[in-house]
């Protein structure tokens, strides 16, 4: 991807996959022009185009750090995961939360500059989905 752009790789990236069942995976990745933080965000849609799960990461440097990190050299990374279930009607049926340090991947508390979730409640919702209509003309698409 590096030499997909005249600057480099971009910085919005979406990977998908179909099963031959209906249900779609999608992979959206988001990154600063910086990198000092990363985003992704993985959609699992069910077969009637409703979004069933969805975990989004966001990884970034900028958060604070605690006395003891900063004296043990640590550069302060957090990697904030969440995970949602939804029903089909768009229910939140489950969710769960955890910041882990980016380089232990251990539980940690700090202080971080979050993000709001990147979460599409139906396939037709994807910024792409005239893309993937096309692909799947002439199939019954959500």
């Amino acid at each position: 991807m590096k030499d997909a752009g005249q600057e480099g790789a971009p910085n919005t990236q979406a990977l998908v996959w179909r099963s031959r069942d209906g249900v779609l995976f999608v992979r959206m990745f988001f990154q600063s022009g910086s990198g000092d933080w990363a985003h992704f965000a993985d959609h699992c849609f069910r077969s009637d185009g409703t979004l069933a799960r969805f975990t989004d990461t966001l990884s970034t440097f900028n958060a604070g750090l605690l006395d003891e990190e900063i004296e043990g050299n640590n550069d302060g990374g957090v990697s904030r995961v969440r995970i949602k279930h939804f029903s089909p009607d768009g229910t939140v049926l489950k969710e769960r939360s955890r910041l882990l340090d980016l380089k232990t991947r251990r539980p940690v508390k700090r202080s971080f500059v979050d993000q709001d979730d990147i979460a599409y409640r139906r396939i037709s919702d994807l910024p792409f989905f005239d893309l993937l209509a096309k692909q799947t003309a002439g199939a019954a698409t959500p």
